[in-house]
């Protein structure tokens, strides 16, 4: 692995969901930390590591791999609301991600959720939530 002087952040993101590979995040993690250990390591995930992997602890296994900071996705202000925006395929997602937010807040220093930003989408709802629960929020 190489990283220019001037790379400050590795972030799990994009083309798809990372933790459905949370093997091989932490595997990635735990290398990144050993080779670059000035790397901060960020997940940006939809909050259902935990949900799809219930005999673990996801939160503690990300920390210890050596991530810094956790993303998650709330994306709506209500479960009603999150059903109809991302038709999960699972049941109990919405305080799946609520459940895995408080989690990671255990592990965590830095812990964001974020929202899209839509006009069905009470934005300053989401931010009760995400404050209620000590996490930072962004709208995206």
């Amino acid at each position: 692995m190489e990283a220019k002087g001037s790379d400050i952040e590795v972030v799990y993101c994009g083309f798809g969901e990372p933790t459905i590979r949370l093997d091989v995040v932490l595997e990635l993690t735990r290398k990144i930390k050993s080779e670059c250990p000035h790397l901060l390591v960020r997940l940006d995930t939809d909050g259902l590591a935990q949900l799809r992997s219930s005999e673990r602890e996801v939160a503690r296994e990300l920390k210890e791999a050596g991530v810094d900071s956790v993303s998650i996705s709330l994306n709506a202000d209500s479960k009603e609301k999150y059903e109809v925006l991302c038709r999960p395929s699972l049941t109990g997602v919405y305080q799946a991600v609520l459940d895995f937010a408080k989690d990671c807040k255990k592990c965590f220093a830095r812990v964001r959720l974020t929202a899209v930003n839509l006009e069905e989408i009470d934005l300053s709802k989401c931010m009760e939530i995400a404050e209620g629960l000590g996490c930072d929020f962004v709208v995206r």
